[in-house]
């Protein structure tokens, strides 16, 4: 996601904030000139009021200096002339101060009105003190100034009552105007109010219908991953506060996809590990192993050859063991475990080129294009057993997903041959006689135990070398575990397929001779008799057995059928050995087969071929 440019929250909200700041200075401004246009217009309607005033105590005193004249004019005595002629003057000068304040106030329009009144009062004040110079009223001077003073007077009563006039019309419109100006005032302040907030609001619903679409956007798809959606994302490019937000909820949402993917792919890398253990738990051989080894490289690929090469019995020599079986096997010319380079390194080893200078000499073949390998070495306990194998073309080496699941069945069948082979070899200790191979005892009572719980007949018989202690003194251990070994090696090649042979302790043996009486075993045992004659004539040392035998046809448990073995043996001892003695029952049988010079008593024997044959 590429982030747009554009402004942040904070520029957004700030944004708002100046824009309501100067919309509020606006209105504020407007209501200052609304107000200090009205508060003009009332000042010119105060000023129009008292000029009117003025006028008026103008046209009073206008009046006063009249009468006050003729106050003067009708004095008999020079004292009451003078004391009018004083307040004359009084009046008129308070009458010249007035037109002073008349004509400082006057409106531009009614200046030349106002002039022509100043001169009249001027005019006024001059007839007056005219007459107050008069020393009379009589005599045609102050009959001239008092009509002087009457004409004065009516013309400024006139002049005052055409100023008054256009005082009181200017007034009236002065408050008209006043009205208007404060209903426009109004008008203004609230249009100029209403634009203010709308303006504000317009920008203050943009910037919040930013950030809510921003917010919504973040959480729709925090919903969607929420509910198992792990592609949702925030898409709108935004490169404010929320856009970061919505960068770091994406690097989440991207990580935590492949934390999933990981997880995911460990749980079905176990599950695999899981079924390919529990496969392998099931084969009780190597055999069985190697088939579910083989469908397991099925399910790690199904393309890419594959081998299993395990070391033989000697640990010098490598095999092909299992091979893939759609894709075949890559042909690892490796000879020897040493030769591997996995093994010997005891890790996996990965070449991704086998025309590399680094890459495995055996993966070079002059005939064979350019591939890819993995080599896993397969382990048990710390020894190595062989070697895992892939090969591919160089363009389409293992995924990890993949090297990871041979390297499970590298371990899997490590751990499951290794077993098999140590159960096997501990099972073959345990059941075997280390010296002969034959059976053990325990492994004896095992088999007859079976077929006595499966009602099978059998006979059993025992055998003991003749004279086998003084071949041990005479001519060593060495060759009385030789002269056991041939009679092992005779028993197991000699007698039916059947027949069970193990070996009870010492120089004794026990033979089980599977739905056979005791009488048939003689002759069995009589014909083997006649082949170690044989064989011990020409491959020395010479030696001779005697056999004691039983049947089940009595009933007896086994501990009771080898007490009459035994006592069938004993007899055979003492009637001269290398003989066969039958005995069903406590009682001794008189049944002896062959006859203690078939094949030469001891004494007969000649000794030195023990001594020949150990050297």
């Amino acid at each position: 996601m590429t982030p747009r440019r554009g402004l942040s929250v904070r520029a957004r909200l700030f944004g708002v904030g100046v824009a309501t700041a100067v919309a509020f200075g606006v209105v504020g401004e407007v209501a200052w000139v609304a107000a200090a246009h009205v508060g003009e217009l009332a000042g010119d309607e105060h000023r129009v009021a008292d000029l009117r005033e003025a006028f008026m105590l103008a046209d009073v005193q206008v009046a006063f200096v009249n009468g006050q004249a003729y106050e003067i004019a009708a004095a008999t005595n020079t004292a009451d002339r003078l004391h009018s002629g004083a307040e004359l003057v009084e009046t008129v000068s308070e009458l010249e101060m007035l037109q002073t304040v008349i004509v400082r106030d006057t409106p531009p329009e009614l200046l030349a009105d106002v002039s022509l009144f100043r001169g009249d009062v001027e005019a006024l004040v001059h007839t007056v003190q005219d007459l107050r110079n008069l020393g009379s009223i009589s005599g045609p001077a102050s009959a001239e100034a008092l009509r002087a003073i009457d004409v004065r007077f009516d013309d400024l009563t006139g002049q005052l009552e055409s100023l008054l006039a256009q005082l009181r019309a200017r007034q009236d419109r002065a408050i008209a105007d006043t009205a208007a100006a404060r209903r426009l005032a109004a008008i203004a302040v609230i249009f100029a109010s209403i634009v203010g907030v709308l303006v504000v609001v317009v920008l203050l619903q943009r910037a919040v219908g930013s950030i809510v679409r921003g917010l919504r956007g973040v959480s729709s798809a925090a919903a969607a991953l929420a509910a198992g959606d792990l592609g949702a994302r925030v898409d709108d490019g935004r490169s404010d506060e929320i856009g970061a937000v919505g960068l770091s909820f994406n690097a989440t949402a991207d990580s935590m996809q492949d934390i999933v993917r990981r997880l995911a792919e460990q749980g079905r890398r176990d599950a695999f590990a899981r079924d390919l253990s529990e496969a392998l738990e099931m084969a009780d051989s190597e055999e069985v192993a190697y088939q579910v080894i083989a469908r397991s490289m099925v399910a790690v690929s199904e393309d890419h050859s594959m081998e299993l090469l395990l070391a033989d019995s000697s640990r010098a020599h490598l095999e092909r063991r299992v091979q893939h079986p759609s894709a075949g096997a890559p042909g690892c010319v490796v000879q020897s475990p040493f030769a591997c380079v996995a093994i010997r390194r005891g890790t996996t080893t990965t070449f991704s080129d086998s025309r590399a200078l680094n890459a495995c000499p055996n993966l070079r073949s002059p005939l064979g294009a350019a591939c890819s390998a993995v080599c896993i070495p397969v382990t048990f306990m710390g020894r190595a057993l062989g070697v895992l194998h892939t090969t591919a073309t160089v363009d389409a080496e293992p995924d990890a997903a993949e090297v990871a699941r041979l390297m499970t069945v590298a371990t899997a069948v490590g751990v499951r041959i290794g077993t098999v082979r140590a159960f096997d070899q501990t099972s073959l200790q345990a059941t075997t006689d280390v010296l002969t191979g034959l059976a053990n005892r325990r492994n004896f009572e095992s088999v007859v135990r079976g077929l006595q719980r499966e009602g099978t007949p059998f006979a059993l018989a025992m055998a003991d070398l003749d004279h086998f202690k003084l071949i041990n003194d005479t001519h060593g251990h060495e060759t009385g575990d030789r002269a056991l070994v041939r009679f092992a090696h005779q028993l197991r090649h000699h007698l039916r397929a059947d027949d069970f042979v193990a070996r009870y302790g010492g120089e004794e043996f026990v033979i089980v001779l599977q739905r056979t009486t005791a009488e048939q075993s003689v002759e069995i045992l009589a014909a083997f008799r006649d082949r170690l004659a044989e064989a011990t004539a020409s491959q020395p040392p010479v030696f001779t057995a005697s056999f004691g035998v039983t049947d089940t046809s009595s009933g007896h448990s086994l501990t009771e059928m080898l007490r009459h073995a035994d006592a069938a043996l004993y007899q055979a001892k003492a009637r001269g050995r290398n003989q066969v003695v039958v005995q069903h029952g406590p009682a001794p049988d008189d049944t002896v087969t062959g006859s203690p010079t078939r094949a030469g008593t001891f004494d007969d024997l000649d000794m030195s071929v023990f001594a020949d044959d150990v050297a």
